[in-house]
């Protein structure tokens, strides 16, 4: 466990960060953020209010400890305002390090494509291209679970929970519509539990109902027509017993 704290404006966080599974603990009397930034996701919006529920006082002080099991579901929910927690949150008496620079180091850039011999170049580059949004998605999402943002997941040499890319709107289907499937709103990160159970699971069409409430419009103004969820259910067929 490593001591760690985030000060500013908005909040003064005190706890520790275990950098062996992510969990990050944030001690009672820490003050949080009392209002919310526009850009804060639905899911992590009712996580919120749960946890403050639990823990938020009046005053804008936590009242007791709480465990996290991330430390960006620990930066969002007290911020509220989509952060990274790794680089949110300050190691203590390191010189205004982050944890991502004190146990990580510095994130590691993509690597540009490389000529491949035989592949059609525009192929490449349009894989490269969703390659690319479903990593921005993953990051804005502060990987966390849209199911649930406590969900339990391994930690990568990066310094992030692992977490995987769904099309809502599965990208096999493409040919059936005139607008790309390949849109911000039309991709969800999920835990590679929950994105297994979407496909193969008996709750699946429980989790799906989930996911299409929360994007029927933005996949309305993206021009991805699901009238309905039981629209959405055709497009998705248990592929194995």
């Amino acid at each position: 466990m490593i001591k760690i704290h985030r000060e500013n404006t908005f909040v003064n966080l005190i706890g520790e960060y275990n950098p062996e599974n992510g969990h990050t603990f944030i001690k009672a009397g820490s003050k949080y953020r009392l209002d919310e930034t526009p850009s804060l996701l639905p899911h992590i919006k009712r996580f919120r209010v749960e946890v403050l529920n639990d823990i938020g006082g009046q005053d804008g002080l936590t009242t007791k400890d709480y465990e996290f099991k991330s430390a960006g579901s620990a930066a969002s929910v007290l911020c509220g305002a989509m952060t990274n927690g790794l680089d949110f949150f300050y190691v203590d008496n390191t010189d205004n390090k982050t944890i991502n620079e004190f146990v990580y180091g510095k994130n590691r850039n993509c690597k540009s494509n490389e000529t491949v011999q035989g592949k059609d170049e525009r192929k490449l580059k349009r894989n490269r291209s969703v390659f690319l949004l479903k990593k921005k998605v993953l990051k804005d999402s502060e990987y966390m679970c849209f199911i649930n943002p406590e969900h339990e997941t391994f930690i990568t040499d990066n310094g992030t929970r692992y977490m995987e890319a769904h099309h809502l709107v599965p990208y096999k289907f493409q040919p059936d519509f005139s607008s790309s499937l390949q849109v911000e709103a039309n991709i969800v990160c999920l835990c590679p539990q929950c994105h297994r159970e979407l496909h193969y699971g008996k709750r699946r069409y429980e989790l799906l109902e989930k996911l299409y409430d929360d994007r029927k419009e933005s996949l309305r103004e993206e021009g991805i027509e699901i009238n309905t969820f039981d629209d959405l259910k055709k497009l998705y067929v248990l592929k194995r017993k």
